[in-house]
């Protein structure tokens, strides 16, 4: 994990229009990270052609950077090349030396042409007359966190003095900052408070002010996988293979060579220490608990499991994406009733459960979904809190189930896939139960699917982490609908499933790449979008499937046809699209035919799809337009462009597909239809006739 990046020396590379470009001295973050093979020159001349062209656009673009000003320099954090062709710089911001935090910045730059596809930016012009000298001691911040989060001495606290910026128009809206720091930019010492306690481990993130020694934030950063629930014991069969280390002819550790060095290690009911399991025939665990080595195995089958999901799925080895494995600890506590992800030690921790609310915890799905907490944690760094705090829990859940259906595909394998969290670890008595559902999250009582559903009071539960949890359900949601398809239960929308494979490569590209530490669900379907667009094209099925799936759960517009191009929120596209993902060409009829009241176009729809239509120009006048057909389908009709649901010249509202608009034209104009599918399979057959 990298932390203290403020101690870090600027090493300037070069310099635009008064902004210092520099990039940070750690190893981790200087490191040109790929995701393909390709050789040492090529690497080497991509990631500097992706620097250039990065750091000539912030530079000229001052808008995009909003002015900073003379006291604010960039500092690069990192460069990755993909396999798609781009490169993507990330860079931080800067304030007479310290973070300015959650100040981000993504230049996403195509190498064929040595352009600039895109920027996810989130830098903040800070005033210029900002005192950057504390009045409080790092040991006294130190000390105000630990009593501000009820902690006791003992714990290791990392301290930095970074730059708050306020909430103060004319600012975007900020779910991180807005409401909870103050409204004008501040200085405040970022302590993280770590270390093992009785009731659990410890990672406190307190934003302190470093001048009145007052509160700004306080959050628990230990990123659970199980807060409400129980399960019953789980395991993934019989007989999974595993890789283990050999260390003579009659002695074998919990431990994978292969896979980085990742290990199982025995805590035997207490908090830190313990030690690698050990046998003298590598055969591990009698499916019990009464064996402790049936956890130490099964947590590190499903490390292993989920290593090679995002190797062979992604490219990536590990969660820093350096080849090296985590560590697994098992049997940690008594009836600890808990698994999580720590970036203190970089390392997973079950619990056993204590029998009633949970059983063991090492799941597969759990023990994914909370390494892709790690892999989060090296990459977009999704702050713990609010809106982001809920996509980082939902981009844990989606990751642990996809998987989960991985893990199907390996001999020895049992457990049918599902999208379902927690069903085998929550609540063993109970049959059926468990923690979250991804195809309806409302089905626990408690998650939501839908941003009408997203409200304040969602997120001041206690403990505050429930809330995080609950939220998740949105973008849960959103991943089922776009991979499988399917209704969203608040909003009744359909959308068309692009298949898991599809849906899991445009959602890990956008949180590994496009998304930054304060990233919110409106930035994070820009994301996704943007994902879509570089591996299947923006005018492609798959972004529009992206957009409806998003729409269906809340967030922003659903892409629809303008005259054969995609439109969504402005942007326009090449192709003919029409919703969830399903091509169609406009029909266009034939003006010396327009009044003749022969049906010009028919086909079949099915429920939640839609189909768009356009005349060409027709004199002024009164025209009537008649859709019959079997099932049920709704006619829409808008003059002079395309209509949507929401905005129309004519819509029925018949419960047939037997349909009928007068409309009329005082000036020459075209009329464009739509229509959408309301039962599971419906005729249509649609004429214009003048009046």
């Amino acid at each position: 994990m990298r932390t203290s990046t403020a101690l870090a020396v600027l090493l300037p590379v070069a310099s635009f229009a008064g902004i210092l470009f520099a990039a940070c001295s750690e190893p981790a973050s200087s490191t040109v990270v790929s995701s393909v093979t390709r050789d040492a020159s090529t690497g080497a001349d991509a990631s500097a052609t992706t620097q250039e062209i990065a750091e000539r656009a912030l530079s000229s673009d001052g808008a995009r950077v909003r002015a900073l000003g003379p006291n604010s320099e960039v500092v690069r954090l990192a460069i990755e090349l993909d396999d798609v062709g781009m490169g993507h710089a990330r860079y931080e911001q800067r304030f007479k030396g310290l973070r300015v935090h959650g100040a981000e910045a993504i230049v996403h730059v195509r190498l064929a042409d040595e352009a600039v596809e895109e920027v996810t930016s989130g830098f903040v012009a800070i005033r210029d007359d900002l005192d950057a000298t504390p009045s409080l001691t790092p040991a006294q911040a130190a000390l105000a966190a630990r009593l501000f989060m009820s902690r006791p001495s003992g714990l290791t606290a990392a301290v930095e003095l970074v730059v708050v910026p306020g909430s103060r128009e004319p600012r975007e809206h900020n779910p991180l900052l807005d409401g909870e720091f103050a409204e004008e930019d501040g200085l405040a010492y970022r302590v993280n408070l770590t270390g093992d306690l009785e009731s659990g481990p410890v990672n406190d993130v307190v934003f302190v002010d470093a001048r009145s020694g007052a509160l700004f934030l306080g959050y628990d950063n230990v990123q659970s996988a199980a807060t409400a629930g129980t399960a019953k014991t789980m395991y993934l069969g019989s007989a999974v293979p595993l890789t283990t280390d050999s260390v003579s002819a009659n002695s074998y550790r919990l431990v994978d060579p292969s896979r980085g060095g990742m290990s199982a290690v025995n805590l035997a009911y207490g908090m830190s220490g313990g030690a690698v399991f050990t046998d003298t025939d590598n055969r591990w665990g009698s499916g019990t608990g009464a064996d402790p080595a049936t956890g130490g195995a099964e947590a590190l089958a499903t490390a292993e499991i989920t290593w090679d999901f995002f190797a062979q799925t992604f490219g990536r080895k590990g969660i820093a994406n350096d080849g090296v494995g985590s560590q697994q600890r098992v049997h940690y506590l008594t009836g600890y009733n808990n698994a999580f992800w720590n970036d203190a030690c970089a390392c997973m921790t079950y619990g056993d459960g204590d029998g009633t609310k949970f059983g063991p915890t090492f799941a597969i799905d759990v023990s994914a979904h909370e390494m892709t907490h790690g892999i989060i944690a090296m990459t977009s760094k999704l702050t713990y809190s609010g809106e982001s705090g809920a996509l980082n829990e939902s981009l844990a859940d989606i990751f642990g189930t996809l998987a989960e259906h991985f893990s199907a595909t390996r001999p020895g394998i049992t457990k049918t896939p599902n999208y379902l969290i927690g069903e085998d670890i929550v609540t063993p008595g109970i049959s059926g139960d468990f923690l979250r559902s991804m195809s309806n999250p409302k089905a626990d009582g408690k998650s939501i699917d839908h941003a009408s559903l997203n409200t304040a009071s969602l997120y001041a539960t206690t403990p505050a982490i429930n809330g995080l949890h609950f939220a998740s359900g949105l973008t849960n949601n959103v991943f089922y609908l776009l991979a499988e398809g399917g209704a969203n239960a608040t909003s009744g929308k359909r959308v068309t499933g692009i298949g898991r494979a599809k849906a899991g490569a445009i959602f890990y590209r956008a949180m590994t790449l496009y998304m930054t530490s304060t990233t919110n669900f409106a930035g994070a379907r820009t994301a996704t979008l943007s994902a879509a667009r570089d591996l299947n094209g923006a005018s492609s099925g798959e972004w529009a499937a992206v957009a409806n799936a998003w729409n269906a759960c809340g967030v922003g517009d659903v892409a629809v046809v303008d005259a054969g191009a995609i439109v969504d929120a402005g942007t326009k596209t090449d192709a003919s699209i029409a919703d969830a993902g399903t091509k169609t060409d406009a029909a266009i009829l034939d003006a010396a035919t327009a009044d003749s009241g022969t049906p010009r176009w028919s086909g079949t729809t099915v429920a939640g799809a839609v189909q768009y239509f356009t005349t060409t120009s027709l004199a002024a006048g009164s025209y009537t337009v008649a859709m019959t057909g079997t099932g049920d389908a709704d006619l829409y009709v808008k003059v002079g462009a395309v209509p949507t649901t929401t905005s129309f010249t004519c819509r029925p509202f018949a419960t047939s597909t037997n349909e009928t608009c007068v409309i009329s034209l005082t000036s020459a104009n075209t009329l464009n239809l739509m229509v959408k599918g309301v039962a599971a399979t419906s005729t249509f057959s649609v004429a214009v006739t003048k009046n």
